[in-house]
C-alpha cells in the first residue's frame, strides 16, 4: 500500500509555521531550501514514514555549535520517544553552502534515518547490516541500539570511515543527481548549478 503523503505534516505545521522560517538567512549565510523541497526529499529517499524535521540556528544553540560536525543537517538516532529531537533531522537556517550541498547533506542525514530504522526492523535486517563489519566485544544483536552501534563505529574506524558515514556518503553522491533534476525548477537550484563547476565537471 502507497504511503501516506506526509504523515507527519501536523507536526511541520506546527513546528514550521512562522513565515520566518521560509525567509532568507541572516547576513553571511546562504540561500535556504524551500520547506517543500525538504519535504519531498523525504518522502522521496526515507525508506519509511516518521522523519520529523525542524529548523534551527545551528550557531546559536550550544549543542550545535560543539558538535555538529555537519553544517547543514543533523540527524538523530535515540530511540526514546522522550528525547527532545527524537527521530528528527535538524536542518541549519544560517547554511554557508550553496543549494547544491544543502541538497547532499539532507540526503546524507536522510539515509541515517534509513540505516537507523532498518536496524530497528529486526534481527535478520541487523545480520545484513552488520556484514563485514567490526563489532565489539559486548555486542548482542538482539539488545544493541543502533547508537551504539556508531559510537563504536566511530571510535573503531574513525569519524568519517564510520561504515555508517561511508554509506550515507555514498547515498548522498549516488541520488544528488537526480534530487537536483527533480528540484532544479526554483532559480536558486539552477543557478547553483550553472555556477558550481565541480558539480558540473564531475557529472
Amino acid at each position: 500500500m502507497k504511503r501516506l503523503l506526509y504523515k507527519w505534516r501536523k507536526y511541520l505545521l506546527k513546528e514550521d509555521a512562522s513565515p520566518s522560517m521560509d525567509k532568507q538567512p541572516q547576513q553571511g549565510g546562504s540561500k535556504i531550501l524551500p520547506r517543500q523541497v525538504v519535504e519531498d526529499l523525504i518522502y522521496e529517499y526515507s525508506i519509511t514514514d516518521g522523519l520529523k524535521w525542524k529548523r534551527i540556528d545551528f550557531t546559536s544553540n550550544q549543542y550545535f555549535k560543539n558538535n555538529a560536525e555537519n553544517p547543514a543537517a543533523v540527524y538523530f538516532t535515540q530511540d526514546d520517544p522522550s528525547f527532545e529531537f527524537y527521530h528528527t533531522m535538524m536542518i541549519n537556517n544560517v547554511p554557508n553552502i550553496d543549494i547544491i550541498m544543502q541538497i547532499s547533506y539532507i540526503l546524507h542525514e536522510i539515509q541515517h534515518f534509513n540505516q537507523h530504522m532498518t536496524w530497528n526492523k529486526g534481527i535478520e535486517q541487523r545480520k545484513k547490516y552488520i556484514n563485514g563489519k567490526k563489532l565489539p566485544e559486548d555486542f548482542d544483536i538482539k539488545n544493541y541500539t543502533f547508537t551504539d552501534l556508531i559510537l563504536f563505529w566511530e571510535k573503531e574506524y574513525g569519524y568519517k570511515n564510520s561504515p555508517h558515514e561511508v554509506d550515507a556518503n555514498n547515498f548522498a553522491i549516488k541520488n544528488l543527481k537526480k534530487a537536483l533534476e527533480s528540484y532544479s525548477k526554483p532559480s536558486e537550484i539552477r543557478n547553483a548549478i550553472q555556477m558550481n563547476k565541480k558539480f558540473n565537471k564531475d557529472n
